[in-house]
């Protein structure tokens, strides 16, 4: 997985889950549907399925601002 600072537009970390950082990557990476994982510091987890939506919308964020987390399979 990649990781980078940055947010998933339109997603609401809330509805997610409460993992660490750590286990949050570990669920997506482990799920042959999850393409990306977003995360934020206060370990609130959403795991993104590939065919739950149509387009998703990263947007890359400083390493000044280390609140939220998006990681990707690659």
């Amino acid at each position: 997985m990649i990781k980078i600072f940055g947010t998933v537009q339109g997603a609401d970390l809330t509805s997610g889950t409460i993992l660490s950082i750590e286990d949050c990557i570990d669920d997506c990476l482990s799920s042959e549907e999850c393409i990306l994982a977003y995360m934020d510091t206060d370990n609130h987890c959403l795991n993104i399925q590939y065919n739950n939506v149509e387009k998703i919308e990263v947007e890359e964020g400083s390493s000044e601002n280390k609140q939220k987390y998006v990681a990707f399979k690659a």
